[in-house]
C-alpha cells in the first residue's frame, strides 16, 4: 500500500564550518551595548534587531544562511526567477541563568526562520516544535500507540549544539525549554523572506 505524506513539516539542520569565536565575541559585545527587549523570552536577554549586512563579523555567517536557506526552500519549488532571498530581521538570544525560557510562538511575516547555536549544551534548554493540540489529542486518545514514531510524537525536540543551524517554516509554532544550568545558551535567530528583483 502506498503512503502519501501530504503537508509534511520539514525541519532542516546542519553544522556550519565557521569561526564560532567571532560570533561569540560579537554576541557578548552586543549584550554590553544593547539593553535588549522582551518578546517571547521570559528571563535571559534578547537583542533588538540587528542589520547583518553592515557587520563584518557576520559576513561568513550570513553567506551560510543564504546558502542553506535556498537549499531548504528549494523543497517548496518556489519560482525565484524575479525573487531573491532577504534576511528580514536577526537578533541574538543569551540565556545565562536558570529558569529562562521562550514561550510558544511562531514568526509571522516571513517564509523561513532559523536559529544558530553559538553556545549550548544538553541541559541549556531544547527547542521544541509541538504538534497542534487538537491533532495530538485525537492521536493520543483514540487508540494505544505501541511505540511512538514521527507519525505519533507530540513534538519534535532539538538539543542546543554549538555550530548547529536549524531552519524551519516560519508558521511552525515552537518554544524553548528552561535553561537548567548556569552555563550560557547563546543563539542567533533570524527570519527569511523573498525580495522582488527590480526589472
Amino acid at each position: 500500500m502506498q503512503c502519501d505524506l501530504w503537508f509534511p513539516t520539514p525541519i532542516w539542520n546542519v553544522n556550519l564550518d565557521i569561526d564560532n569565536n567571532v560570533l561569540y565575541d560579537y554576541s557578548k559585545q552586543q549584550k554590553n551595548n544593547d539593553k535588549g527587549r522582551s518578546i517571547s523570552n521570559d528571563g535571559g536577554w534578547q537583542s533588538n534587531d540587528i542589520d547583518p549586512s553592515h557587520i563584518s563579523q557576520l559576513t561568513e555567517f550570513v553567506q551560510q544562511i543564504y546558502y542553506y536557506s535556498a537549499a531548504a526552500l528549494d523543497c517548496y519549488n518556489y519560482d525565484c526567477t524575479n525573487m531573491s532571498l532577504k534576511i528580514i530581521n536577526m537578533w541574538i538570544n543569551i540565556n545565562d541563568n536558570k529558569h529562562s525560557y521562550n514561550k510558544t510562538h511562531n514568526h509571522s511575516g516571513s517564509t523561513l526562520s532559523g536559529v544558530y547555536y553559538v553556545k549550548g549544551n544538553k541541559n541549556s534548554g531544547k527547542i521544541c516544535f509541538p504538534r497542534s493540540p487538537e491533532e495530538d489529542y485525537i492521536i493520543q486518545t483514540t487508540g494505544q500507540v505501541k511505540e511512538t514514531n514521527k507519525f505519533t510524537y507530540s513534538e519534535a525536540r532539538y538539543t542546543p549544539e554549538e555550530k548547529k543551524l536549524l531552519l524551519f517554516p516560519s508558521w511552525v509554532s515552537h518554544y524553548v525549554e528552561t535553561n537548567e544550568n548556569d552555563d550560557e545558551r547563546i543563539s542567533i535567530a533570524f527570519n527569511i523572506g523573498f525580495n522582488k528583483s527590480e526589472k
